[in-house]
């Protein structure tokens, strides 16, 4: 095909109109409009000057504003035409300190609604493309006061397996296919995190773009070099060894002299081994479910655990216990404490030591009510006596 070059300052509209009559001229009309000039800026509403602010509104936004108004007139004449807004997953799901750049990209969004239903019945179709991060040039431009935000928006940026030519691709079948919505991310698995982490836009800033390195630090110390998630489940397939036996741990044992809590136990018989063997204490639980599909709950397999080695051994409970209501369960069912597992791990991931915090509040504020409901003055007086084990059982 062939290819026409003109330059275009989107802050004039009469470049915009320049355009247009160059292209009626020299093609005899327009098809597709494709607004996508853009710049960023990064800081508090404190920080940002006007002068940013005006300058980023006056581009991204009005850059819009005035690619539509220019060539509204002519589409209409042709009865047919589209424009391709380039809006950001910024202006859907918004991250602190991004104040001006996520209004201006929540205005393109806005904008292209109202145009899709505005100009509908003229034959115009809108299109609004929302790409999450992928290598571009935008923070060549970017203004910013904040320390190191180019770099890790770039570093963002070259992770994404998203080209510029995959979203190109995308837009090419939303006028196709005349569909309003582009989301170039939404298919591509790693990035559904980079995803759901800008819908916690506080947690995306606290740890997504503050909390480097993303590593598994328990790990990368033996591995001798930064861990991630995928590192870290080869790493586990390569070391998991099916032939461990009572004879690995008398092996630990001979150099350990603290105390031992083996997890995973779901057999009476296994638990009864882990008294003679001396452990200390065991923690009954399939692990979440993750290892064998199928495998006995923890609350189906503590209480004939309990019956077996009650008072001889500390009993733990893990897996599934979210509430305080699960706690009395637990305890209920014969353990002697539990484990939170996943609860306290969310709460630590969306706010730290305070939300690990607040949950510990949550869960000794539904075990008092559950206690209260059921007779326990005490965390001595739960027992199996609060159960229902069988509907039948209690019919008889």
């Amino acid at each position: 095909g062939e290819g026409y070059f003109v330059e275009c300052d989107v802050r004039r509209l009469s470049d915009f109109e320049k355009v247009r009559d160059d292209l009626v001229q020299k093609w005899g009309g327009v098809d597709v409009v494709v607004n996508n000039a853009g710049v960023a800026s990064a800081g508090s509403i404190e920080d940002t000057t006007m002068a940013d602010w005006e300058w980023i509104l006056d581009i991204n936004v009005l850059g819009v504003v005035r690619g539509c108004k220019a060539f509204t007139p002519l589409f209409k004449e042709q009865g047919s035409g589209a424009f391709v807004n380039v809006a950001s997953m910024a202006g859907l799901m918004l991250a602190p300190l991004m104040d001006s750049y996520n209004v201006s990209k929540a205005g393109v969004i806005a904008l292209s609604e109202t145009l899709s239903q505005e100009l509908r019945d003229a034959g115009i179709h809108v299109s609004c493309v929302c790409p999450a991060f992928f290598q571009t040039n935008l923070t060549s431009t970017m203004r910013s006061d904040i320390p190191g935000i180019q770099q890790n928006v770039n570093k963002l940026m070259k992770r994404s397996s998203i080209t510029a030519e995959d979203v190109a691709e995308d837009i090419f079948r939303s006028v196709k296919d005349k569909d309003f919505w582009v989301l170039p991310h939404a298919k591509e698995a790693p990035l559904r995190r980079i995803l759901q982490a800008m819908m916690h836009p506080r947690w995306a800033w606290d740890v997504g773009l503050k909390g480097k390195p993303h590593d598994l630090g328990n790990i990368s110390k033996y591995r001798g070099s930064p861990t991630g998630l995928a590192d870290y489940i080869g790493w586990l397939g390569d070391n998991f060894d099916p032939s461990i036996s009572w004879k690995d741990l008398e092996w630990i044992r001979e150099f350990w002299d603290g105390p031992m809590l083996i997890k995973g136990i779901l057999d009476p018989q296994d638990a009864c081994d882990a008294v003679s063997f001396g452990a200390d204490g065991i923690v009954v639980s399939n692990h979440g479910g993750r290892q064998l599909d199928g495998v006995l709950s923890s609350a189906r397999a503590l209480p004939a655990i309990a019956d077996a080695v009650k008072g001889e051994i500390k009993i733990l409970a893990d897996s599934g216990i979210r509430t305080g209501l699960d706690v009395v369960r637990m305890l209920a069912l014969g353990a002697d404490c539990t484990m939170l597992g996943r609860a306290y791990i969310y709460a630590l991931a969306t706010d730290g030591e305070a939300g690990v915090r607040n949950l510990l509040e949550l869960i000794e504020k539904e075990m008092r009510v559950a206690m209260v409901l059921t007779g326990a003055k005490t965390i001595g007086d739960i027992s199996s006596d609060l159960l229902v084990r069988e509907l039948e059982q209690v019919a008889r």
